[in-house]
């Protein structure tokens, strides 16, 4: 029997292989990033403080485990990161070419 290859890329090699021929790519996709993290950073702001606010003891879990609102931003926030330095070297290797 003969292996089938895989040629399955992923959704990051495939945006990275992009960013290193277009590095404005790069830069339009780390503002989105940036963008992204700016509103899901407010939206668990929001959301903590109406969880504080709250006096159901249903909330009482949530009080506990307040730190999980702002893993989602920062997730976000440190691919935004990966994609500017991955955009900097592109542009800096086309700079001097």
């Amino acid at each position: 029997m003969v292996r089938r290859r895989n040629n399955d890329i992923s959704t990051e090699s495939a945006v990275i292989g992009l960013i290193t021929v277009y590095w404005q790519a790069g830069a339009v996709i780390s503002l989105l990033l940036a963008l992204a993290t700016y509103q899901t950073l407010s939206w668990s702001l929001v959301l903590n403080e109406k969880i504080e606010a709250a006096t159901h003891s249903a909330f009482g879990v949530l009080k506990h485990i307040d730190w999980l609102f702002y893993l989602v931003p920062g997730l976000l926030g440190l691919s935004a990161l990966f994609f500017v330095g991955v955009t900097f070297n592109t542009l800096k290797k086309n700079r001097v070419a």
